[in-house]
C-alpha cells in the first residue's frame, strides 16, 4: 500500500529516511503553503517561525496569515481557491513557487474542495502535502 519505514536513534532522522524512501522530494527551501483549522492556527505560529528562519517563503490564507502576522511572522496572504481570485495556491503550486504545503483542512464545503483540488494537483506536480 505504499508505506515506508525509517530506523535511527533519532526520530528526526528516522523520519528524513521514511521521507527519502518515498521518492518525494524533501525541500529544503522555496515557498510554503499554509492553511490551518481554527483551532491550530496558534499551534502553527512556532512552526512558522522556524520555516521562516530556516529561509522558507510563507504564504497562507487569510485567516491563518493574520494570526502569524499578528505573531510578528513575515507572511504573503493570498486567497482562497473558492474565492476564484488571484493568485490562489493553485497558481503559486503552478508557477513553481511552492516547495510543500501545510494543510490541516476544516469540515466546510469550501474548504474541502479546496484541499481536494491543492492535493490533486500535488501529487501531479510532485509537491509534499
Amino acid at each position: 500500500t505504499g508505506e515506508v519505514y525509517g530506523s535511527d536513534t533519532s526520530a528526526d532522522i528516522a523520519y528524513l529516511k521514511a521521507r527519502l524512501a518515498t521518492e518525494v522530494p524533501v525541500a529544503s527551501g522555496g515557498g510554503v503553503y499554509l492553511t490551518v483549522r481554527n483551532e491550530d492556527k496558534e499551534a502553527l505560529v512556532p512552526v512558522a517561525e522556524e520555516l521562516f528562519d530556516l529561509g522558507f517563503t510563507l504564504y497562507a490564507t487569510p485567516g491563518t496569515a493574520d494570526v502569524l502576522r499578528n505573531s510578528n511572522v513575515e507572511v504573503t496572504t493570498v486567497y482562497r481557491i473558492n474565492e476564484r481570485k488571484h493568485p490562489d495556491a493553485l497558481d503559486l503550486m503552478r508557477r513553481g513557487d511552492i516547495s510543500f504545503i501545510v494543510n490541516v483542512p476544516t469540515i466546510s464545503g469550501g474548504a474541502v474542495r479546496d484541499g481536494n483540488m491543492m492535493r490533486r494537483l500535488a501529487v501531479e506536480l510532485n509537491i509534499p502535502f
